[in-house]
């Protein structure tokens, strides 16, 4: 069982549009609406490569239920802890003509005392029980921005990977969970300095190593991502896929979970790079917010190549 937490959840609305315009009238040729928020997207894709998963979500009353419906197909168990509010909504505008999306993303709502003390206390349940729990996602407005790192506390000694960004992160990395995932930019906050370069991001991966993070994988977008572990650092380039109508929204989640995949079998930091990789770029196939395919998985997997630098 992997458990992972959602304390931010919405629904990902996409909408396409020809050509984007500020300050203009767009016309939307499509749009789709879709259960989100990232510990819900690892959830999803860890389900789809045949792990048994559970979610556990902080989930506003009004919209609860249209949530849950929309996630029934998605194979994974769902622990909803209810809190007063709506469930945010997230609206990503794809210009067809650039490929390019701008996303509007709602804050969520206030994180109440109760509902946080609630999650620690399950997290509590699931610590011997689950071989890995997932972090991951934004906290909610007003949320103590070391959530995390008292969570990852209470789950010690529990392999917890940790996926955030801003003060959120900044507090988690002190907790020294067994695996993050930065993008770039992240990375560059994280170390207080800019990275260029292949090298540079290995050696500031390293720092981070060094402090006691086992797995420091960072996600570059069309650079590929690096994993820096004791045992060495790899760069796994992006794959190159047709174009059509897929999305690189919850690409980061993809490869959250494929990397716990990887890690799962037992075979090496290699391995869980590699399957990182497939799923990511498995979820850049699908329309939407929609996660990797199966079937998407298994045809990039043998095409991802992995480096050692």
């Amino acid at each position: 069982m992997i458990s992972t937490y959602c304390l931010n959840p919405c629904f990902d609305q996409t909408v396409e549009v020809d050509s984007f315009r500020l300050g203009a009238a767009n016309r939307i040729t499509r749009s789709r609406m879709d259960p989100g928020g990232k510990g819900v997207n690892v959830a999803r894709v860890l389900s789809m490569l045949g792990v048994e998963t559970c979610c556990v979500l902080v989930l506003p009353e009004k919209g609860a239920d249209e949530y849950l419906e929309n996630l029934q197909l998605e194979g994974m168990e769902l622990k909803s802890i209810r809190t007063p509010g709506s469930v945010r909504r997230n609206t990503k505008i794809r210009s067809m003509d650039t490929g390019l999306v701008t996303e509007l993303n709602e804050a969520g709502v206030p994180l109440t005392t109760w509902a946080a003390g609630e999650v620690r206390e399950e997290a509590k349940k699931r610590k011997d029980t689950s071989a890995v729990h997932v972090l991951s996602g934004s906290l909610p407005p007003f949320a103590n921005p070391a959530y995390y790192y008292n969570l990852i506390q209470d789950l010690s000694p529990a392999p917890v990977f940790l996926d955030t960004s801003g003060r959120a992160l900044m507090e988690g990395i002190k907790a020294r969970p067994m695996f993050v995932k930065p993008n770039l930019a992240e990375l560059q906050t994280a170390v207080g300095r800019e990275l260029k370069g292949l090298k540079e991001v290995k050696a500031a991966a390293e720092d981070l190593v060094r402090s006691g993070i086992s797995y420091v994988c960072v996600s570059m977008g069309p650079e590929g991502a690096v994993l820096v572990t004791e045992a060495g650092a790899y760069h796994a380039p992006a794959v190159e896929l047709e174009k059509g109508n897929g999305s690189t929204v919850g690409a980061g989640d993809a490869l959250v979970a494929g990397m716990i995949y990887g890690y799962l079998k037992g075979e090496g930091p290699e391995e869980s790079l590699r399957c990182g990789v497939a799923a990511a770029s498995a979820s850049c196939m699908t329309e939407g917010t929609q996660m990797a395919r199966r079937e998407d998985y298994e045809s990039v997997y043998p095409r991802v190549e992995i480096r050692k630098i």
